[in-house]
């Protein structure tokens, strides 16, 4: 049947605001879906995951209710169908007074929404009043009850199931009132305590004010006093201010009389300055003269200074050329006997050459037979010197090797220390049993492998944290690996049962390493951003390697990277087949659903490593520990190759030490010898010097006279020169004293002079300091009338200077005119002031403050007191208008309730739960009460009292109860038969059938994965079976002609 048509012909049996159709493109499972439920009961049928719940979810969220109502995911974008970017609900509802209303909702990844209405957009606002108008209530679990909710609706408490069911039977205008009168009663509390906080306070205020008022009074009396005070301080100033005024006048005209006495005195002494300055300068110009006197004659004693030296060095000279005239006479008789002496000395040393010269051949022949042994031994010397050397730079090459080898060692083995020491903070059973291991390996036949943490060593440091995420934890850092079953259980025996500790042991699998091989190289998937599988980046002994791959595939997991991350929607296609990947940041699993064969996704984010944070490397370690023996080896077996070198070089230093020795003796005969040949050439050197020197001492005693005879002459002319300046040296003197008796002259006038100057001076200091005295005396007088002044005008509050105002003048002329009678007006005033209460300026200003705040608190007690009057009469009406519509109502459901549970031979009532303080609105509550077994008592339903079953027979009979109290367009229950008997359930389900199928009744969508047999339909219940996967023929193909042709033609040939 054309699905518009049938929209055509039944549309006269929908209640207004009922579902006329629903339309679903890419939500959630739905690829595409269209159907068009009865207005009567839907009885929605099919297997669990094949998409019932999907249209429950489709009904809330078309009718503008939140994700949170269906307690699914919590982003509208969730219900997006996978790899769809944009799912779309179309929901149109009956309307009684016109064409339908149809309602679209476009969902987009990004959480946005598009709303039509009547296929025009719109704003969630104006869809929302629509469903209000129309008491759709898709967040009330009266009306509305998903899967996820069931359990939450018996885990109401009273007072929520009472708001609830205002909700959904006493309109919206009663769930209003009770929150109205939930407000309206914290609100009279409130102005009852604001009424008594006000009379509080004014009652306070009022006391205060009374205990100050008798303060206050005296208080302005002192007042009074002391304005007095102040204009009687007024006029002392002014009156002080005019004696200062006229010691300035005073004091100025002192000081010019002073000033004109100074000027006198330096007029009258003006010619003595100038005299002085006159006597001054001749003075100067005779000290001219004298000095030039003075130099000439100091230049005078020089010259004849200079003469007399030179005269006594040419008489020095000539002694000294007499002197060596007379050596000469006595050398040239001493040369003859020098000359013998000398050739005696000649022919001794010849003798003795000739004796000693036979010796020197042998002892060049010896010597150079000693030098060649001695070349030889160096030699050899130098060959074990080097050998020395090499030996000890291959020593130190080794000893720099060892020394980093070992430190390469102790940092490796500090990064094992680090694993244990984490390992010893968080699992102290593994760590005991490690150490139990260690000390009792020797009981053991085969291999045993610690915790794969410890032996394992992460090439590349920031995989640590994707190796740690994969691997869980009884395998990373509980597991002990064996290749002996025997070694296993002794292990197991000491370890878990004897000593109690938690650790996990396992055999190693027995594989190859080669036979685990991805499925698709990594050069096929670098593509998309993968780098290695994890296999790749894990350096471990190979049965770990094994074991990892055997049960947690790091042969097959990919490692990413951010650009794997980031385009990991355009990848998922071609990755997913891969099962777990890991990105920069996540890993994702991919699962296949066994219904719809559709792969599914989930990702959980990578946190940061912990035990593999360090990693060991075992093959280094072994290979530093082999190479430090060897190192130590060899540094053994030079040193003692060292020692036999250092002996041998010891035994060709003491033979050397030998010839050297002998060296020694011979080059001490060949010195001597060669030492009297020198001794020899010298004697005849000197003897030839001797005798050439002969000849000559006649010609230098005569040259010796020579200069006698110049000096002589040189002297007499030095002489005659000096007599000349010793007459001019004469002149001078004289020419001196006669300006020294000048300068005295001078001298004595200049005194003269200097002291009429003097006391000139004193006498006009004298002045000037009385005349600075004046102006100082002026200046204090001229600042103290300006002090006054100053001090005048500020008490005054006015400017003197421009004269007193008229005011002040009169009330000035009420005061004394003296300063004494003033100061004796003030005392008087200030000890009638003194005796007068001290009350503080601010108990004043607090007192008049405080006034005022009592006027204003007696207007707000008066408003206060009207208003919570007018308040307490509304509210009373309010609270009893509203008890009686929840007694009626809660009496109505009531009825009903009781009646479907005796339907079911059992017990029910609903009655209203009251508090102790009828005020408390937030308290009162429904209570429902059921029994389900003959003679026992009505039980509270709680979420715990009852079974499963029971709170949905309950639940499912009190929204039935409600249906005859309410009008809404359609009701919603999802899988509320779960848990019920198959007998309660038959009787549940005609129930439903009997209430849901009448004219009268709502709309009712029912949703179970299964229904009894043989149940009661109604000719007016609706079965819609969800038959929804892959591998289906789409909706939009069904022909039910067709289906309903094959099937009968089927059921002919069976028969």
């Amino acid at each position: 049947m054309n699905v518009s048509r049938r929209h055509k012909e039944n549309s006269k049996h929908y209640a207004h605001g009922s579902i006329v159709r629903i339309k679903l493109e890419n939500f959630v499972t739905y690829d595409s879906l269209e159907f068009s439920p009865q207005p009567n009961l839907n009885v929605i049928i099919g297997p669990n995951g094949t998409g019932k719940s999907t249209i429950v979810c489709a009904i809330c969220l078309g009718m503008t209710g939140k994700p949170a109502v269906l307690g699914r995911a919590s982003s509208i974008a969730d219900y997006i169908k996978y790899g769809k970017n944009k799912a779309v609900i179309e929901i149109e509802l009956k309307n009684e007074n016109g064409p339908n209303f149809c309602v679209r909702r476009c969902i987009y990844k990004d959480n946005r929404s598009e709303w039509f209405l009547n296929d025009k957009p719109t704003r969630i606002k104006e869809v929302e009043d629509l469903v209000n108008e129309l008491n759709i209530q898709v967040s009330n679990l009266c009306q509305f009850l998903p899967q996820e909710k069931v359990s939450e609706f018996a885990r109401m408490n009273p007072q929520e199931l009472l708001e609830n069911t205002e909700k959904a039977v006493g309109g919206l205008d009663l769930y209003e009132t009770h929150m109205e009168l939930k407000d309206r009663s914290k609100l009279s509390k409130d102005l009852e305590k604001e009424v008594k906080t006000i009379e509080e306070e004014l009652k306070k205020e009022e006391s205060i004010n009374n205990r100050l008022e008798s303060q206050v009074s005296s208080f302005m009396e002192k007042r009074k006093h002391e304005e007095n005070i102040v204009w009687l301080k007024r006029k002392r100033s002014v009156l002080i201010y005019k004696n200062s005024r006229n010691e300035f006048e005073k004091a100025k005209k002192e000081q010019e009389k002073v000033a004109k006495e100074l000027n006198e005195l330096i007029q009258n002494n003006e010619p003595l300055q100038e005299k002085k300055n006159d006597i001054e300068k001749k003075l100067q110009k005779q000290k001219n003269l004298l000095s030039t006197k003075t130099a000439l004659i100091q230049e005078a004693n020089r010259g004849g200074r200079d003469m007399s030296t030179k005269l006594d060095d040419l008489n020095e000279k000539i002694n000294e050329l007499k002197i060596d005239y007379q050596n000469k006479e006595n050398e040239f008789k001493n040369h003859e006997k020098k000359l013998k002496e000398i050739q005696l000395s000649i022919e001794a040393l010849k003798t003795e050459f000739e004796e000693s010269k036979s010796d020197l051949e042998a002892i060049q022949n010896n010597e150079a037979i000693i030098r060649q042994k001695e070349t030889e031994l160096r030699q050899e010397n130098e060959k074990l010197s080097n050998r020395e050397y090499e030996a000890k730079r291959e020593t130190a090459r080794l000893k720099s090797e060892l020394e980093e080898i070992q430190y390469k060692l102790k940092d490796m083995k500090n990064v094992k220390q680090e694993k244990l020491n984490k390992l010893l903070q968080r699992s102290k059973d593994v760590s005991s049993a490690i150490n139990w291991l260690e000390k009792n390996r020797n009981s053991f036949k085969g291999q045993v492998y610690e915790p794969m943490f410890l032996n394992m060593n992460i090439k590349l440091q920031e995989a640590a944290k994707y190796v740690e995420n994969l691997i869980p934890y009884r395998d990373l850092v509980q597991m002990f690996l064996f290749e002996n079953s025997d070694d296993m259980h002794l292990f197991l025996s000491e370890v878990r049962d004897r000593l109690n500790l938690i650790v996990n042991a396992a055999m190693i699998p027995r594989k190859s390493l080669n036979s685990f091989s991805p499925f698709r190289t990594i050069e096929e998937i670098k593509k998309f951003g993968f780098r290695s599988y994890m296999r790749e980046v894990i350096d471990a002994p190979e049965p770990i390697l094994i074991y990892l791959c055997l049960y947690h595939n790091i042969h097959q997991v990919p490692l990413g990277t951010e650009q794997t991350q980031k385009n990991l929607s355009q990848y998922l296609p071609s990755i997913q087949e891969l099962g777990r990947i890991y990105t920069s940041t996540h890993q994702y699993t991919f699962s296949k659903s066994r219904y719809t064969n559709k792969i599914s996704s989930s990702s959980t984010e990578v946190s940061d490593s912990f035990w593999l944070t360090s990693s060991l490397d075992q093959s280094k370690l072994n290979y530093y520990e082999g190479r430090e023996a060897e190192i130590k080896t060899k540094l053994k077996n030079l040193e003692a190759n060292l020692q036999q070198i250092m002996g041998e070089k010891q035994k060709i230093e003491k033979m050397m030490e030998n010839y050297r020795s002998e060296l020694g003796k011979l080059r001490e005969r060949k010195y001597h010898i060669d030492n009297l040949k020198k001794k020899l050439d010298q004697k005849q050197s000197v003897y030839k010097s001797l005798a050439a020197q002969n000849t000559d001492l006649t010609s230098e005693a005569r040259n010796i006279l020579l200069k006698v005879s110049e000096f002589s002459k040189k002297k007499s002319k030095i002489f005659a020169d000096y007599v000349k300046v010793a007459k001019n040296l004469v002149i001078l003197t004289k020419d001196k004293a006669i300006c020294v008796y000048q300068d005295a002259l001078y001298q004595n006038e200049k005194l003269r002079l200097e002291n009429d100057y003097r006391t000139y001076i004193s006498l006009k200091q004298e002045i000037e300091t009385n005349l600075e005295q004046a102006k100082s005396l002026t200046q204090q007088a001229r600042e103290e009338a300006k002090s006054t002044l100053e001090t005048a005008s500020k008490m005054n509050e006015i400017n003197l200077e421009n004269g007193l105002p008229q005011n002040y003048k009169e009330n000035f002329s009420k005061l004394p005119d003296s300063v004494e009678s003033l100061n004796s007006e003030i005392n008087q005033c200030q000890i009638i002031a003194q005796c007068a209460y001290d009350v503080d300026e601010k108990v004043i200003q607090e007192f008049e403050n405080r006034k005022k705040r009592i006027s204003q608190l007696q207007r707000d007690l008066e408003k206060k007191n009207k208003k919570l009057v007018d308040h307490q009469n509304n509210y009373e009406n309010m609270k009893n208008n509203w008890l009686q519509r929840v007694d009626e109502m809660i009496d109505g459901i009531n009825v009903k309730f009781s009646a479907l549970f005796m339907q079911l031979k059992c017990a029910g009532e609903i009655g209203l739960s009251r508090p102790d303080n009828s005020e408390e609105f937030s308290k009162y509550g429904i209570c429902i009460k059921v029994s389900f077994r003959t003679g026992e008592k009505l039980q509270e339903l709680t979420a715990w009292q009852q079974s499963g079953g029971e709170k949905s027979v309950s639940t499912m009979l009190y929204m039935i109860a409600l249906q005859e109290m309410t009008r809404c367009p359609f009701r919603v229950v999802d899988e509320i038969n779960q848990g019920m008997d198959p007998v309660n359930e038959r009787k549940v389900f005609d129930i439903i059938v009997q209430n849901s199928c009448s004219k009268k009744q709502a709309q009712y969508f029912l949703l179970t994965p299964k229904l009894l047999p043989d149940l009661a339909f109604d000719d007016k219940t609706n079965v819609i079976c969800v038959f929804n996967g892959p591998e289906n023929l789409p909706h939009s193909k069904y022909n039910l002609k067709e289906f309903l042709k094959r099937r009968k033609a089927l059921n002919e040939k069976n028969f």
